[in-house]
């Protein structure tokens, strides 16, 4: 896979960018990969993405042969021998890269394939997994205990754990024991750019988008919008995603999005411009790049209080809601169809959403890898 580099960047200042996917980096893991390296490219960092999932063919035999041995289909995904593959994968694909003086390690699932100077970037840990969607019951017991060993690993090596919550900080600092101040929130950037334009705050749009129609809790939100639509007649609710078919009134379906495709994008941005509020109350949420771009909009989220949404979201640019819980959100729609409240929430929304751009979270982890000048090179502790 080509470097995204700069032709400025110093060598000692050439970072890889380890994920496992099997996917271009362009579209693995919620492309946070490829916002991250452009984030460097705009500090003149130089950085390549490197891939530590094998081949398809491989993996396969790897996975069965590995499934056989430890006596589970799933757990077999992260046996020893598997995760060992995918570590000598990400050497290899990285040997004509030329040399990293820093790596960032996304995933705990392929060892330390390069331990000389390096930070974690999560969206979760693999004991908050357990807790918020029961990894264990499909994995297995062994299996989790083997990751979460893994990950164990991986933080006391860092020089730097990067966070994309304080609700994956605190997890990291409490529950595996590493020192506050190794522990740095960093956040996630946003893939797409939708403007704060002009809007009738009058005419409630709301807007769902999520390729989890389940975990995203899809259809809460349109029996939700049903009460609401009653209510105020002239409300809409624009759905994305990957969706079932939706027949109910004052809702329109658009299918996925793909962020990839500029048509894509430009599709995405029109919805988010066109709304006045955004709504997702997943079961859970890492943390919920969408509500950073919906916030880019100038448009406040309804989101979820289980999970990193909080720091997506921010104290004044939208409500937190228990996924579940109908009746709450339906109040708290409601509380959004007043134009006023609507208006100053995405406004508040707007002032934060700066926090959230590639180049920004590149500043944030480039700190604990001491790069670049004096104001990168003073680590950044967990954000209280």
């Amino acid at each position: 896979m080509p470097p995204v580099s700069s032709p400025d960047a110093r060598q000692d200042e050439h970072i890889g960018l380890v994920y496992r996917s099997g996917r271009p980096g362009q579209s693995a893991w919620s492309r946070i990969p490829d916002g991250l390296a452009r984030g460097f490219r705009e500090l003149g960092l130089s950085a390549s993405l490197i891939d530590a999932e094998p081949r398809r063919a491989v993996a396969r035999l790897a996975k069965g042969w590995a499934s056989l041995i430890h006596g589970n289909r799933h757990g077999g995904l992260f046996a020893p021998e598997v995760r060992e593959l995918r570590r000598v994968t990400a050497r290899r694909r990285a040997s004509g890269l030329g040399r990293f003086g820093s790596v960032v390690q996304m995933g705990s699932d392929f060892g330390v394939p390069f331990p000389e100077n390096f930070v974690t970037y999560e969206d979760t840990t693999v004991l908050q997994r357990v807790r918020v969607d029961g990894i264990d019951s499909i994995l297995g017991r062994a299996a989790v205990n083997r990751w979460v060993a893994a990950q164990r690993s991986c933080y006391a090596a860092a020089v730097g754990c990067c966070a994309m919550s304080s609700w994956a900080a605190d997890s990291i600092v409490n529950e595996y024991g590493v020192a506050r101040e190794r522990v740095h929130v960093v956040w996630a950037g946003r893939n797409c750019e939708p403007r704060p334009v002009s809007r009738d705050w009058s005419q409630p749009r709301f807007l769902f988008a999520g390729l989890d129609w389940e975990r995203k809790n899809g259809a809460l939100v349109v029996r939700a919008f049903s009460h609401v639509k009653e209510r105020f007649p002239d409300a809409r609710l624009d759905v994305a995603g990957t969706h079932p078919g939706i027949s109910a009134d004052g809702v329109f379906t658009h299918g996925p999005l793909d962020f990839s495709d500029s048509r894509g994008r430009s599709r995405a941005e029109g919805l988010f411009e066109s709304a006045t509020c955004f709504v997702m109350p997943s079961r859970f949420e890492p943390f919920g790049i969408v509500y950073a771009e919906a916030a880019a909009a100038g448009v406040a989220s309804i989101g979820t209080d289980v999970g990193g949404a909080r720091d997506a979201i921010g104290p004044a640019g939208g409500i937190l809601v228990t996924p579940g819980d109908e009746r709450m959100l339906v109040d708290a729609m409601i509380a959004m169809c007043d134009p006023n409240r609507a208006a100053a929430m995405g406004a508040a929304a707007l002032e934060r959403s700066g926090l959230f751009t590639w180049k920004a979270v590149a500043e944030r982890v480039a700190r604990p890898l001491g790069l670049g000048d004096e104001t990168r090179a003073a680590p950044a502790a967990v954000e209280r």
